[in-house]
């Protein structure tokens, strides 16, 4: 099937803290020569593409100073990584409202000279919860402004649900409860919960999914054989869920065999046509 995968990332190991190459590195799944030549050459990634017969690709860059170790540099790095294949990849960016002083600039910065019209908040690795603007959550106007700015300019954000290994994560800023907030104070925003949630908050995703119409899944790093153990009324949200292989991460076979093993779960043809390609197209402008 023509798909999209809508999550992957790529972490040029130089860049990182040592706690998260080690991570990287620990995955039986990587071929580490192979990945050094992906972070060098975007080229090699366009190859995996053609070889999983995925169409585009989106690749997450955002701010984690102090979990991950980058800041911008990652968002201007993966800017120029994906310049040369922009009808193959597409740049994930992100602002951080903790770190950075003025984060709606980075916003504007971001659409205006990179042309990045999909948006990145990860909760879990830039230590706050995604509510954090409202003022019994600690009143965070930055991360407010950031999403009045992503409203007014129609740009999806994908935000970080569910757990992270990387050393330092915060995982009690994973939980999807807390997104219910910006569904409902931003009903016109375009949110995807990447991870639906995994694996502990996958009931409480899914019944923000019946709540919001505003929302979408992310179904990346979900095991696709265990799919509907986690998510058994993905059928229901057909129109609204997309696929992402979450390659390079630890327990992530491969973006061909992601897709592969995807395509096999019981459900219907048309469903599985939507979640691997239709319903990416809406958010890859």
């Amino acid at each position: 099937m023509r798909s999209y995968d809508c999550h992957l990332h790529i972490l040029p190991l130089e860049m990182v803290k040592p706690g998260i190459r080690d991570v990287i590195l620990s995955s039986k799944n990587i071929d580490q020569r192979q990945y050094a030549r992906v972070c060098r050459d975007p080229s090699e990634l366009v190859k995996m593409l053609d070889d999983a017969d995925v169409e585009r690709a989106g690749i997450m860059s955002y701010q984690s100073p102090r979990v991950v170790g980058v800041g911008n540099e990652l968002v201007e790095f993966i800017a120029k990584y994906t310049r040369q294949h922009r009808d193959r990849l597409v740049q994930i960016g992100s602002a951080n409202p903790v770190e950075d002083e003025h984060p709606v600039r980075t916003l504007e910065w971001l659409y205006s000279k990179l042309e990045v019209r999909v948006v990145k908040v990860h909760p879990v690795h830039q230590l706050y919860k995604p509510n954090a603007y409202r003022r019994e959550e600690g009143g965070l106007s930055s991360l407010k402004k950031m999403y009045e700015f992503l409203d007014d300019h129609k740009i999806p954000v994908m935000i970080h649900t569910g757990s992270s290994i990387f050393p330092g994560a915060g995982l009690k800023y994973g939980d999807p409860i807390f997104v219910d907030d910006v569904a409902n104070d931003f009903p016109s925003l375009r949110i995807i919960m990447c991870h639906a949630g995994r694996p502990i908050w996958m009931q409480t995703a899914s019944l923000l999914m019946r709540k919001h119409r505003n929302m979408m899944l992310d179904l990346t790093g979900i095991p696709p054989k265990r799919l509907l153990e986690f998510v058994p009324k993905l059928e229901e949200f057909q129109d609204r869920a997309v696929f992402g292989s979450d390659w390079a991460s630890p327990g992530v076979k491969g973006i061909r065999e992601n897709k592969e093993e995807f395509e096999g779960i019981r459900i219907s043809a048309s469903a599985k046509k939507k979640i691997l390609f239709d319903n990416a197209r809406k958010i890859f402008r």
